[in-house]
């Protein structure tokens, strides 16, 4: 997150970004690597995206690296951004669930376009949702 005025949080620090600006983490400890600070993050050990034992910070880097009849599991979170199905293969997203990829009743949402242009999508389980 880009700090365009004074955060509420009382971190103090004088970083351009501060991945929980709501609350305070002065080491900004970002287990997953995804981006949200791990006191704000709902699920800290895992990335939001993963295809077998593989873990992705985006559903597009996910589907990027994807092969043919792979299934793409993502958590019930929020991702900002496009997402470009261009290539000629089919792959199975699931999607809303759990942090530990247990359950999959949740919903997961893409504030972004979404463009199929090339191979196949099938959305299986939980709810995904283009806003």
């Amino acid at each position: 997150m880009i700090c365009v005025m004074c955060r509420p949080d009382t971190t103090h620090d004088t970083c351009l970004t501060d991945n929980c600006p709501d609350i305070s983490n002065p080491n900004q400890a970002d287990d997953d690597l995804d981006g949200t600070g791990d006191v704000c993050d709902a699920c800290p050990s895992f990335p939001p995206v993963k295809i077998d034992a593989i873990y992705y910070n985006t559903l597009q880097d996910a589907y990027n690296s994807a092969q043919d009849w792979d299934s793409i599991q993502s958590q019930a979170v929020e991702f900002t951004g496009a997402l470009s199905i261009d290539q000629n293969k089919s792959v199975t997203f699931e999607s809303g669930y759990d942090c530990d990829y247990t359950a999959n009743t949740g919903k997961t949402i893409l504030k972004g376009n979404m463009m199929i242009s090339n191979g196949k999508l099938t959305i299986n389980g939980g709810t995904f949702e283009v806003q």
